[in-house]
């Protein structure tokens, strides 16, 4: 979970705005904000992959897996919302 939250923010920050606008209107803070938040989800993310089991005959990459049901319907619909001020609200 937090490894997609560590993409989702880091795509944000990285992805133009939606115009030239909205970027007038407090783009850069926010993908500051976005850019910020990814640093913090991806060291959670590193920290928790450090407490994975290691033992014979476990993959402890299987142990993670993408969520099932509505969650992860609703992280792939805030991963299409096209502006940064829409994923923001």
């Amino acid at each position: 979970m937090e490894h997609r939250i560590f993409e989702l923010t880091g795509a944000w920050a990285t992805r133009p705005g939606v115009s030239e606008e909205a970027d007038a209107a407090g783009g850069a803070e926010l993908r500051v904000f976005w850019a910020a938040t990814s640093r913090r989800h991806g060291a959670l993310a590193a920290r928790w992959a450090e407490r994975l089991p290691v033992r014979a005959g476990v993959d402890a990459a299987g142990l993670v897996s993408a969520p099932d049901g509505p969650l992860a319907g609703a992280l792939e619909a805030l991963g299409s919302e096209p502006g940064g001020w829409a994923r923001a609200e």
